[in-house]
Order: structure tokens, then sequence, then C-alpha cells
């Protein structure tokens, strides 16, 4: 049980890492959705396109006793299609349906990892499926399952609880949407202060969900026991779902001195939390961010005993330069209060720490475990036209160790794309980087083809 459940750990880092994933706040560059040339074209939307890829994983050749685990159920090479269906029904000013569907079928050529299954990684997943009526003027009720970004970070959002960003910058942002029933308020204004603002309050139910995306009564919790022998090992159980794990939220938005203000409150995790978040632009091509949120209880259990904190604070604050409308760098820092400071060096607490991780939604954190990291990202896009350079590094700044990928897009027409992607982990055995990733590098290919 131990081995399989870090197996599964590190696959979802993997997927953190390289899988991306369309949201309407994000789409994958260039490919939008296509308006059909008729005068029906305002009522229905359509994006439909599959994504082939291809993985290799590297292993190191000097594995330690307890990390060579790692290695010897690791997958050294898979390959994997997804196919992505998007719909959108609208009548301008008055209703909106939309549904997004994604499907995906796995293989492995492992030679050194006798857990894995056929088809462990398939599904077909509901991302999206939300009804949006226009109730009164700037008035608006949504109910289904529904995304949407919030606060401005790219790299992570600490302050979108119920449906945070996960993904490298410069790459498209993976994102499934949350259950949610809200009602959403907008109007503008005449003032040099602020000329926009929007409210919105939410029911959030926070169903599980399977595979599929489909509501659950029940999900995997780990957690970390001592055998009889003595020896501490990963076990999961079934829990099933509360109805005291609904929460709530109320957003205040501002376009204030043309920037984004939002002012977030949270009922969540049986607490209540909240924070703010502000984003502004500075001579067209300078962008500064920067978002937190407060909370009173831990959340997760790192370590055996829980930090003697009366208030705990999450955060993130960067910067986006846009040199022209293609090329630009993003830097950002990440701070988490209430992760450990250093990698554990006994079994147990490490696997206390990896039982924390794999309950969590929250996929780009397994990338940053730590207290805090600088997150840098360079990308040239439109280079004559087809070709896109993105290079990204995660510094661990306690442990000096660097997660870093290559990215490059090479385009046909709008309407297909092929990417290789190489990413290398690096630092010492004490680092997270270093010591708990079993490879050297990874190698990726993805084929793109919109329909």
């Amino acid at each position: 049980m131990q081995k399989i459940c870090i197996f599964i750990f590190f696959n979802l880092i993997l997927s953190a890492i390289i899988l991306p994933q369309e949201i309407k706040d994000a789409p994958l560059d260039d490919i939008v959705f296509e308006d059909k040339e008729n005068s029906t074209s305002k009522y229905f939307r359509y994006r439909l396109f599959t994504i082939s890829y291809i993985d290799y994983n590297h292993l190191k050749s000097d594995l330690g006793s307890e990390t060579s685990i790692l290695g010897q159920f690791f997958e050294k090479r898979g390959a994997r299609q997804e196919a992505n269906g998007e719909f959108l029904f609208k009548i301008p000013g008055k209703f909106s349906f939309k549904t997004d569907v994604l499907a995906q079928y796995s293989t492995s050529f492992s030679e050194s990892t006798p857990l894995f299954k056929s088809g462990y990684h398939d599904y077909v997943r509901l991302n999206e499926f939300f009804i949006e009526a226009l109730v009164a003027e700037n008035l608006s009720f949504l109910a289904g399952k529904y995304r949407r970004i919030y606060t401005p970070g790219l790299f992570q959002n600490p302050l979108d609880l119920h449906n945070p960003v996960s993904a490298l910058p410069g790459q498209p942002a993976k994102r499934e949407g949350a259950y949610l029933a809200q009602i959403n308020y907008f109007s503008d204004f005449k003032n040099s202060a602020f000329s926009s603002g929007e409210f919105t309050a939410a029911y959030l139910p926070m169903f599980y969900q399977n595979k599929y995306g489909i509501v659950s009564e029940k999900k995997d919790s780990f957690f970390t026991e001592e055998t009889q022998a003595g020896v501490f090992r990963l076990s999961k159980e079934r829990v099933k779902y509360s109805i005291k794990d609904s929460g709530a939220f109320l957003r205040l938005y501002l376009n204030l001195y043309k920037g984004d203000f939002n002012l977030i409150y949270y009922y969540l995790n049986r607490q209540n939390q909240g924070g703010i978040s502000y984003a502004t632009y500075l001579k067209k091509y300078l962008e500064l961010h920067g978002e937190t949120i407060f909370y009173e209880k831990s959340r997760y259990q790192f370590t055996a005993e829980q930090p003697k904190k009366n208030i705990f604070f999450d955060a993130l604050i960067g910067s986006r330069i846009e040199y022209s409308d293609y090329t630009g760098f993003i830097i950002e820092y990440i701070w988490r209060d209430e992760r450990p400071r250093s990698i554990p060096q006994n079994m147990n607490e490490k696997l206390t720490l990896f039982s924390a991780l794999l309950n969590e939604s929250r996929a780009a954190d397994f990338l940053t475990p730590l207290r805090d990291y600088l997150v840098l990202s360079f990308y040239i896009r439109e280079i004559k036209d087809l070709y896109s350079l993105t290079l990204n590094a995660i510094y661990g700044l306690r442990d000096n160790e660097t997660f870093s990928s290559l990215r490059f897009d090479i385009k046909s027409g709008d309407t297909a794309m092929l990417s290789l992607t190489a990413a290398a982990a690096l630092g010492d055995s004490g680092s997270f980087y270093g010591g708990m990733i079993p490879f050297d590098y990874k190698l990726s290919c993805e084929a793109l083809i919109s329909f």
C-alpha cells in the first residue's frame, strides 16, 4: 500500500507539471471558440480538440535506500490521448448554458512498475456543466459546475480556495470546475477612483467527485499508520461526504484606480477565512499583482503535532513584464505559513507529508510543498508566426533546489500544434526536488489538433 500511494503521489506531481487544460479565462494560445458563419453564431459556439502525449522519465542512478522505492515504482515511459469538447449555448442578455467534457485514454511501457494496471489513468471527466440566467438588469443566477479565475496569481492562487489554478507560468492552466450556486451583480460607476464593480454570493456544497467529475458519496483519504512490526506506511480509507463540509463565499470586485481589486470571504474547511488581491499595470508593459489569505486553523497535518499559532496566512506577489504582445517575463514569490520549513528526515514524517499532499485538491501545491519559493518564466511567442518558446523555473529558497522546464511549440495554421518539453530536477538529498523526485530529467511530446 505504501508503494502504491507513493506511486500515485508522483503521478499527481507530473500531471501538475506537464498536463495542460483549457479554461474560460485562459484558453490555449490561438485555440479559441469558433463561431459559425451564420446568424446563429451568437447563440451557439463550440471548441473540439485532441491532445496526444508521449512521456519519458530518466530515473536517477544514485537513489538512496528510501528513494529507491520511488524509482522502482515510477513510470519510465507512457502515452496518453485526450479528447476535449466545449459547447456553449447563449441567448444574449438572457440565458447561457455551457458544458465541457474531457476524456483520456492512457497506456504504459514501464519496465519496472509491476503495480501499473492498464487503464489506470483512463477517465471521462465533466469539467464544466452550468446554467446561468439573467434574472434582472445586471443581476444573474448561476448553478452547476463552473470554473473561473478570481485572483491574479499566474502560477498559483492562494485566495481561490474552491477552484485554484495549477500550472507552470507560460503554459495553459489546469483547473477543474467546482459545484456551486451563486448570485452575481455587476454595475458600472461614474467615479474616478473605480469604474466598475461586482458582488458575488455563492453556496459551495463541496461535493466529492469521482474520476468522471460526477458527484460521489465517498472519496479516498490517505493517512499514516504504524503496523504491528513497528513500520510506518501510507494507508487509505473511504471517507463519506458530510453536509457539514459545505461552505460559502462572498466576493467584492472593484476596478480600483485602473486595477483589479478583490475582497473575498470564505466559510470553508469549517472555519472563517478571508483575504484580498490586487493587480494593476504601470506604463502598459509592467504588471504588478499580489494576493493573500488569512485563516485560524491548520488545514493539513504535515507533522505529528499541529502548528501552535493563532493565525496563518498564505501569500503570493509577482510581476509580469511584457516587452511586446509576444514576449514577456514573469516572476512570483510564494509563501505558505503552514508548510514545513524543511523536508522530513524520518520515514514516518515523510509519509505524513505525502498523505497531506495526497489529500489536497490543489494540484500545483505538489510542486511547492515547503515554505517559500520563487517562480520564474520567460516566453517568446509567434516567432515567424510559427514558433513559441517558454522557459520556466521554480527555485526553493531554503534548500537551493530548482525544478525547471523548457517548452518549444510549433504551430500549423490555427488548428494544430506540436510541443516538446524537457524538465529537470536539481537539488541535494535533503531537498524536495533532489531527494524526493526520483528522476534527473523528463521529456514529453504533445500533439494538439483542433476541429
